[in-house]
Protein backbone atom coordinates (compact mmCIF):
# COMPACT_ATOMS: atom_id res chain seq x y z
CA UNK A 1 0.00 0.00 0.00
CA UNK A 2 1.39 3.39 -1.04
CA UNK A 3 0.32 5.10 2.19
CA UNK A 4 2.23 2.57 4.31
CA UNK A 5 5.42 3.30 2.38
CA UNK A 6 4.90 6.98 3.14
CA UNK A 7 4.50 6.22 6.84
CA UNK A 8 7.65 4.06 6.79
CA UNK A 9 9.53 6.95 5.20
CA UNK A 10 8.22 9.47 7.75
CA UNK A 11 9.25 7.21 10.64
CA UNK A 12 12.69 6.62 9.12
CA UNK A 13 13.20 10.38 8.59
CA UNK A 14 12.10 11.15 12.15
CA UNK A 15 14.46 8.47 13.45
CA UNK A 16 17.31 10.00 11.47
CA UNK A 17 16.46 13.53 12.67
CA UNK A 18 16.50 12.42 16.31
CA UNK A 19 19.79 10.62 15.83
CA UNK A 20 21.19 13.87 14.34
CA UNK A 21 20.24 15.86 17.48
CA UNK A 22 16.95 17.29 16.23
CA UNK A 23 14.51 16.52 19.01
CA UNK A 24 11.25 18.23 18.17
CA UNK A 25 8.19 17.29 20.23
CA UNK A 26 5.95 18.87 17.58
CA UNK A 27 7.44 16.59 14.94
CA UNK A 28 6.64 13.61 17.20
CA UNK A 29 3.05 14.84 17.56
CA UNK A 30 2.81 15.17 13.78
CA UNK A 31 4.03 11.60 13.35
CA UNK A 32 1.47 10.53 15.96
CA UNK A 33 -1.23 12.22 13.89
CA UNK A 34 -0.02 10.39 10.76
CA UNK A 35 -0.20 7.08 12.64
CA UNK A 36 -3.68 7.93 13.92
CA UNK A 37 -4.74 8.66 10.34
CA UNK A 38 -3.30 5.29 9.29
CA UNK A 39 -5.45 3.63 11.92
CA UNK A 40 -8.52 5.36 10.56
CA UNK A 41 -7.66 4.52 6.95
CA UNK A 42 -6.66 0.90 7.43
CA UNK A 43 -8.80 0.04 10.45
CA UNK A 44 -5.71 -1.69 11.89
CA UNK A 45 -5.98 -1.23 15.65
CA UNK A 46 -2.28 -1.26 16.37
CA UNK A 47 -1.82 2.10 14.62
CA UNK A 48 -3.83 3.69 17.45
CA UNK A 49 -1.37 2.28 19.97
CA UNK A 50 1.58 3.55 17.94
CA UNK A 51 -0.03 6.96 17.70
CA UNK A 52 -0.65 7.10 21.45
CA UNK A 53 2.99 6.17 22.13
CA UNK A 54 4.21 9.07 19.94
CA UNK A 55 1.84 11.57 21.57
CA UNK A 56 2.93 10.42 25.03
CA UNK A 57 6.59 10.64 24.10
CA UNK A 58 6.11 14.13 22.63
CA UNK A 59 4.49 15.35 25.86
CA UNK A 60 7.25 13.83 27.98
CA UNK A 61 10.02 15.24 25.79
CA UNK A 62 8.45 18.69 25.79
CA UNK A 63 8.35 18.75 29.59
CA UNK A 64 11.87 17.34 29.89
CA UNK A 65 13.36 19.81 27.41
CA UNK A 66 11.80 22.75 29.27
CA UNK A 67 13.19 21.63 32.62
CA UNK A 68 16.60 20.61 31.28
CA UNK A 69 17.06 24.05 29.69
CA UNK A 70 16.81 25.69 33.12
CA UNK A 71 19.94 26.42 35.17
CA UNK A 72 21.34 23.19 36.62
CA UNK A 73 24.54 22.47 38.47
CA UNK A 74 27.38 21.10 36.35
CA UNK A 75 26.89 17.65 37.87
CA UNK A 76 23.21 17.51 36.93
CA UNK A 77 23.81 19.19 33.56
CA UNK A 78 26.27 16.39 32.66
CA UNK A 79 23.89 13.67 33.80
CA UNK A 80 20.99 15.26 31.95
CA UNK A 81 22.98 15.47 28.72
CA UNK A 82 24.01 11.82 29.09
CA UNK A 83 20.40 10.74 29.64
CA UNK A 84 19.25 12.83 26.68
CA UNK A 85 21.87 11.19 24.45
CA UNK A 86 20.76 7.71 25.57
CA UNK A 87 17.10 8.60 25.03
CA UNK A 88 17.82 9.91 21.54
CA UNK A 89 19.51 6.64 20.60
CA UNK A 90 16.72 4.49 22.02
CA UNK A 91 13.95 6.57 20.44
CA UNK A 92 15.75 6.49 17.10
CA UNK A 93 16.10 2.71 17.27
CA UNK A 94 12.47 2.25 18.31
CA UNK A 95 11.21 4.41 15.44
CA UNK A 96 13.41 2.53 12.98
CA UNK A 97 12.06 -0.76 14.31
CA UNK A 98 8.51 0.58 14.06
CA UNK A 99 9.12 1.53 10.43
CA UNK A 100 10.42 -1.96 9.66
CA UNK A 101 7.46 -3.54 11.43
CA UNK A 102 4.99 -1.54 9.35
CA UNK A 103 6.81 -2.55 6.18
CA UNK A 104 6.64 -6.22 7.28
CA UNK A 105 3.01 -5.90 8.48
CA UNK A 106 4.20 -7.15 11.88
CA UNK A 107 1.86 -5.60 14.44
CA UNK A 108 3.58 -7.39 17.37
CA UNK A 109 6.96 -5.90 16.51
CA UNK A 110 5.38 -2.47 16.00
CA UNK A 111 3.67 -2.62 19.38
CA UNK A 112 6.93 -3.72 21.02
CA UNK A 113 8.49 -0.56 19.61
CA UNK A 114 5.59 1.43 21.01
CA UNK A 115 6.18 -0.20 24.39
CA UNK A 116 9.81 0.96 24.28
CA UNK A 117 8.63 4.52 23.58
CA UNK A 118 6.11 4.37 26.43
CA UNK A 119 8.79 3.11 28.86
CA UNK A 120 11.08 5.95 27.78
CA UNK A 121 8.23 8.42 28.24
CA UNK A 122 7.68 7.19 31.78
CA UNK A 123 11.40 7.47 32.57
CA UNK A 124 11.64 10.95 31.02
CA UNK A 125 8.59 12.15 32.96
CA UNK A 126 10.12 10.93 36.22
CA UNK A 127 13.42 12.58 35.42
CA UNK A 128 11.72 15.86 34.52
CA UNK A 129 9.85 15.82 37.84
CA UNK A 130 13.10 15.18 39.72
CA UNK A 131 14.87 17.96 37.85
CA UNK A 132 12.11 20.39 38.78
CA UNK A 133 13.09 19.82 42.41
CA UNK A 134 16.78 20.65 41.89
CA UNK A 135 16.70 23.54 39.43
CA UNK A 136 19.00 26.30 40.60
CA UNK A 137 16.99 29.27 41.65
CA UNK A 138 18.71 32.63 41.33
CA UNK A 139 18.78 35.16 44.19
CA UNK A 140 15.62 37.11 44.64
CA UNK A 141 15.86 40.79 43.86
Amino acid sequence: MEVERGVEKILAETSRDIKNNLIDPQQMRNVGMVLLSMGLLTEEGYFYVLSNALYTLADAMSSFLKVSSMPLSLEYRGRTEKVLEDVKNEVSQALQSMSEAIREHDSCKAMSSAAVLLKLSYMINNLAENLKNIVIVGPEE
